[in-house]
C-alpha cells in the first residue's frame, strides 16, 4: 500500500543493419560513473527507511554488482575473498580486469564511493549501445534487494504506469488489448470511450499505427503510440475478421477514467468491487451504493464489500472507505521508523460516515495492503463479517519519491496495524467464515487440499513484526468450487456482466438472516456471525453431498466415517512401476495405499512435495479403506518438453483431513531431449513482384517493397517442433513491415527451412549519413501479456 505521491528458450537473436542503425539513446554529457539517482536513493534509504538495521552495506554492494553483471553480459564480477572483488570486462581486444577492496565498506556512502570507482573502470570498456541509465537502475534495484520485497525503483515507464493506475485516468482511446496470435488485438473497447463510440470490437486487429506497422510491435510500443494528451488525435487501422482489408481510424483521445469500483444490485443488497484503490474509490464506493438504492423502490437491507485480488493502492483511499462504515474509533495505526515520534494513529470522523447498512466483506489470498486495512478495520471495531480466505499479510507502508529522470522511489518506510494494535504483516486477516474451495470436475483439474498459494511470507526478506499473532476462524465451510478455464475467466474478466458467485451467495444468504424488526445500524460483526452459524451449518451440509457426489463420478468413495486412534491403524504405501520419463511425455504416476490396521478409514488422502513446482500439490484421493483393503489411484503429470534433463524426490504425505498416517519418498527421473540450435543465412531481394517499385540492384530505395529472405537451420541434436521467426523493426518509420512472422514447419537436425519477410522502405532514417535501418530477427516461442492503452 501506497502513499499518494524474459526468458526466451532456444531463441536466435540477430541484429541486421541494412544500408539505407541509430545509437544508444544517451543523455549527452550524461556519466555513469556519477550516480545521479543512485546517491539520491543512498540518502533517502539512510534517513527514511523503516528498519535501519537491515541496511548491510557490503552485503548491498555485492547485490548492486550482481544486477550490473546480469543486465551487462560483458560484465564479470567474482569474489576473490571477502575483502576483494574482481571485476572483468570483455573488450574487443580481449578481457580487462581490475580488483577492488571492499574491507572499509561500511556505509551507504562507501557503498557510492566503491561503485563509483567501479562505474569510473567499466565505462570506457562496455558497449556503447547500453544504455547507461539501465546500468545505473540495475544497481539501484540490485541494492534495493537486499532490505525488502517492496523497495525498489521503478524505471520511468514503470513510474508513469503506476501513477496512472493509482490516479485512475490518462489520456487515451479507452481499449484493452493483448498480443494474441502474434498480432496486436483488442479484447474489449470499455464503455462510453472514444474506441467503444466509433465502433471498436473486441477481437479487431491493429495492424497499423500512423505509418508504422504493429507487426511483432510490443505491447509498451503500442501503448506509447496509442496514449497521449487529450484532445489530440491518433490514426490507425483495423483488420476485423470479414473484411477484405484493413481500414483507417481517427480518434480524439480523451480521459480514460479506469474504474476501481464496479456496483451492482443483487436482490436487496449493494455488491460493491473494488479493483483497486485509487485517488477517488471512497467517493465511487459511496456513489455505487447510492446507485444500487436507485434501482428499485425496495430499501437495501445491505451491503457486499468485495476485496477479493484487490492488490492495494492508496493509504488514503483505505481510510476513506473504511470511515464510510465507521462513525468513530480507530481504523489504522501507522508507526514509521522505531520511535514513538512516529505512531499516528487514523479515527473515524463522524461527518464522513455515511453507510449504516449491514455489511459483509469478502477477502482471498489476492487481498492486500490497503484491502487489509479496510477489512481488518471492519472487523476489528465489530462493524462487518469478513468472508473468504486469509489474506495477503502486507502490513508494511511505502513512499513514492520521484527523480527528475522522470523515475521513482517506493520505499518501504513504516508498518501498520489494525484496531487493537495487531499486526498482519506476513500472517494476514483471518477472515471468521473460512471458505474452502474444493474442485473435482475431473481428475485434471482435481483439487481438494488448499493450495500454498504465494503470500507476503513466502517473499525473500519479507519483514516480520512481533505484534503479528495467529488467530482460528470462527467457522469453515468446503463448497465444491466451478471450474472455469482460461477463455472463460478471460471473457468474464473483460465483460461488465454480473456474474453471482458462491461467495456473493452466501454473503447474501447471511445478510438475508437479518431480523426486519432490527434497526440496521445495530447490526454488526457479532450479529452477522450469530446468523452465519445456522447459514454454514446448512449450506456445509448441501456441499458435502454435491461434493461427495462429485467425487463418486471420479471413482472415489469420500463418505464420511469414524475418526480412527493413530495406534487403531496402520498405513502402508507403494510407489507402482516408477520409471524415468522424457521431456514431453505424462509420467504416470500410480500410488497405492493398504489399511493394515483393524479399523476401517475414511477419506484418506495424499499430497506431494517436491522441489520443482510440476510435482508439488498433486492430490491422491483413495477415499474409504477397509481393514486389509489397498486401493490405487495415479495422478498424470505433464513433462514440459523444454524440462532439461534432471533427478527429483517427490514427497508424499498420506492421511485423512487431521493425521498424516504415511510418507513415502518417490524419486523421480527425468530425460532432457536433445536440443535445437539455430543458423541462418539470408539475403535481400527488392525485386519481389509487380508494383513494388523493387529494381533488383540488391540496395535499399525510399519506396520499395524488400523480401527479406532468411534461411534457417537446425544445426542441434533435437528437433525444432514449432520454430517461428519474427522480423522486428528497431527504428521507426523508415520501415513499414507487412509480414514479419513466419512459422516454418517443423526441422529435424540437419534440416532447412525458409521465411520470407516482406518490408517497405518507407521514409529516410533520422540519422545521418551512412544511413540504416536496424531490424531484428529472432526465432523464438510465443508468449502473451495484456495491456490497457
Amino acid at each position: 500500500m501506497e502513499r499518494s505521491p524474459r526468458t526466451r528458450p532456444l531463441a536466435l537473436i540477430a541484429a541486421l543493419l541494412l544500408p539505407l542503425m541509430v545509437s544508444a539513446d544517451v543523455v549527452a554529457g550524461e556519466q555513469l560513473a556519477e550516480l545521479r539517482v543512485f546517491n539520491k536513493v543512498v540518502l533517502l534509504v539512510k534517513e527514511q527507511y523503516v528498519e535501519p538495521n537491515r541496511i548491510k552495506p557490503k552485503e548491498m554492494l555485492r547485490a548492486a554488482l550482481d544486477a550490473v553483471e546480469k543486465s551487462v553480459p560483458e560484465v564479470l564480477v567474482e569474489d576473490i575473498d571477502e575483502n576483494t572483488l574482481k571485476v572483468a570486462v570483455g573488450t574487443a581486444s580481449g578481457i580487462d580486469e581490475r580488483s577492488f577492496d571492499i574491507h572499509d565498506v561500511t556505509s551507504l556512502w562507501d557503498v557510492s564511493f566503491r561503485l563509483n570507482a567501479i562505474f569510473r573502470f567499466l565505462e570506457p570498456r562496455i558497449s556503447t549501445d547500453v544504455d547507461k541509465r539501465d546500468v545505473e537502475y540495475a544497481a539501484i534495484n540490485g541494492m534495493l534487494s537486499r532490505l525488502d520485497p517492496h523497495s525498489v525503483l521503478l524505471e520511468p515507464r514503470y513510474s508513469q504506469e503506476m501513477k496512472l493506475s493509482t490516479k485512475g485516468e490518462f489520456g487515451g482511446l479507452g481499449i484493452v488489448i493483448s498480443i494474441r496470435d502474434g498480432g496486436l488485438t483488442v479484447i474489449s473497447p470499455i464503455d462510453g470511450t472514444p474506441a467503444d463510440k466509433v465502433g471498436i470490437m473486441a477481437q479487431d486487429k491493429i495492424v497499423k499505427i500512423g505509418e508504422e506497422s504493429t507487426v511483432n510491435m510490443g505491447l509498451d510500443e503500442a501503448v506509447e503510440r496509442l496514449r497521449g494528451k487529450p484532445n489530440t488525435s491518433v490514426v490507425f487501422w483495423i483488420l476485423r475478421k470479414g473484411w477484405v482489408e484493413a481500414r483507417r481510424f481517427e480518434i480524439v483521445r480523451a480521459i480514460i477514467r479506469v474504474e476501481s469500483v464496479t456496483a451492482e444490485r443483487t436482490d436487496d443488497f449493494a455488491y460493491i468491487k473494488l479493483k483497486q484503490f485509487q485517488g477517488h474509490t471512497a467517493e465511487d464506493v459511496l456513489a455505487g451504493i447510492e446507485k444500487a438504492k436507485g434501482k428499485s423502490k425496495a430499501p437495501l437491507k445491505g451491503v457486499i464489500l468485495d476485496l477479493r485480488n484487490n492488490p492495494g493502492g492508496l493509504l488514503d483511499q483505505s481510510i476513506e472507505v473504511s470511515n464510510l462504515f465507521l462513525k468513530d474509533g480507530t481504523i489504522v495505526v501507522t508507526q514509521e521508523g522505531q520511535t514513538r515520534d512516529g505512531r499516528r494513529e487514523v479515527t473515524a470522523r463522524s461527518r464522513n460516515h455515511r453507510v449504516d447498512l449491514p455489511v459483509v466483506v469478502l477477502v482471498n489470498g489476492g487481498s492486500a495492503s490497503a484491502s487489509e486495512i479496510v477489512a481488518g478495520a471492519l472487523k476489528n471495531r465489530g462493524r462487518g463479517l469478513v468472508i473468504g480466505d486469509v489474506t495477503f499479510g502486507k502490513g508494511s507502508v511505502q513512499q513514492l519519491y520521484d527523480f527528475p529522470d522522470t523515475s521513482s522511489l517506493k520505499l518501504t518506510i513504516g508498518q501498520y496495524l489494525t484496531p487493537g494494535d495487531e499486526s498482519i504483516q506476513s500472517v494476514g486477516i483471518t477472515p471468521d467464515v473460512l471458505l474452502h474451495p474444493i474442485q473435482a470436475a475431473d481428475r485434471e483439474t482435481l483439487n481438494l487440499l488448499p493450495d500454498e498459494n504465494t503470500r507476503e511470507s513466502d517473499l525473500d526478506r519479507h519483514l516480520d513484526d512481533a505484534r503479528t499473532k495467529a488467530n482460528r476462524p470462527s467457522l469453515e465451510l468446503a463448497y465444491l468450487a466451478e471450474v472455469v478455464d482460461q477463455a472463460e475467466a478471460e471473457r468474464r474478466s473483460a465483460s461488465s456482466t454480473f456474474v453471482e458467485d458462491f461467495e456473493i451467495t452466501l454473503a447474501k444468504k447471511v445478510l438475508s438472516g437479518v431480523s426486519p424488526s432490527m434497526a440496521p445500524s445495530a447490526v454488526g460483526r457479532a450479529e452477522l456471525l450469530a446468523i452465519a452459524k445456522g447459514v454454514v451449518a446448512e449450506t456445509s451440509a448441501t456441499e458435502e453431498q454435491r461434493i461427495d457426489s462429485a467425487l463418486l463420478k471420479l471413482g472415489v468413495d469420500w463418505t464420511a466415517g469414524p475418526t480412527p486412534t493413530t495406534t487403531a491403524s496402520t498405513l502402508r504405501l507403494n510407489a507402482i512401476d516408477v520409471k524415468p520419463v522424457k521431456a514431453g511425455d505424462t509420467w504416470n504416476f500410480t500410488l497405492e495405499a493398504t489399511n493394515t490396521g483393524a479399523a476401517p478409514l475414511a477419506r484418506v488422502r495424499g499430497n506431494t512435495k517436491a522441489t520443482l513446482g510440476y510435482f508439488s500439490d498433486r492430490e491422491f484421493l483413495f477415499g474409504a479403506l477397509k481393514p486389509g483393503e489397498s486401493k490405487r489411484f495415479t495422478v498424470d503429470v505433464k513433462i514440459p518438453k523444454e524440462l532439461q534433463g534432471r533427478r527429483d524426490m517427490v514427497r508424499v504425505d498420506v492421511g485423512d483431513a487431521t493425521t498424516t498416517m504415511a510418507s513415502l519418498d518417490v524419486p523421480v527421473v527425468i530425460e532432457g531431449l536433445d536440443r535445437p540450435r539455430f543458423s541462418y543465412g539470408l539475403f535481400i531481394d527488392d525485386g519481389v513482384g509487380k508494383d513494388t517499385n523493387g529494381n533488383g540492384d540488391g540496395h535499399l530505395q525510399l519506396g520499395e517493397q524488400v523480401a527479406l529472405v532468411v534461411g534457417i537451420k537446425n544445426s542441434g541434436l533435437g528437433n525444432a517442433a514449432e520454430p517461428t521467426a519474427n522480423l522486428k523493426n528497431l527504428g521507426g518509420a523508415e520501415v513499414f513491415i507487412d509480414v514479419g512472422r513466419q512459422r516454418l514447419d517443423a526441422l529435424a537436425p540437419g534440416q532447412s527451412g525458409v521465411a520470407r519477410f516482406l518490408f517497405k522502405v518507407s521514409a529516410p532514417p533520422d540519422v545521418p549519413p551512412p544511413e540504416k535501418i536496424e531490424l531484428r530477427l529472432h526465432v523464438f516461442d510465443n508468449t502473451l501479456n495484456n495491456y490497457l492503452i
